[in-house]
């Protein structure tokens, strides 16, 4: 059998090797911050996406409450007004005796 010996390494090549280590180790570095900025930029994009839909929809809640109240406002005032009409009407003998309905004034 051939036993092959590998050169001796030479005093620059230890240098090289150093240096192609720290320019390992900075890439690898500079890679993990590209990739947190990356995330990070992800997510902001992401809460103002779910921040613009919050606005939308409360915008459209607050709408559809002040239309609602306005509604149940206007029917209060109805039903009020028809209450206050029915009061006003006694046909005589129909609301008296025991089974005539009662009537709060």
């Amino acid at each position: 059998r051939a036993v092959t010996l590998s050169p001796r390494p030479r005093a620059g090549s230890r240098i090289s090797s150093e240096s192609s280590r720290r320019k390992l180790v900075q890439t690898q570095r500079t890679n993990v911050r590209r990739k947190v900025v990356q995330l990070l930029s992800d997510l902001e994009a992401k809460i103002n996406a779910d921040g613009e839909k919050e606005v939308a929809a409360y915008d459209a809640y607050s709408k559809w409450c002040v239309k609602d109240a306005k509604e149940k406002g206007l029917e209060m005032k109805t039903a009020q007004a028809e209450i206050k009409d029915l009061r006003c009407i006694r046909p005589a003998g129909l609301l008296r005796g025991p089974n005539a309905p009662e009537i709060l004034y």
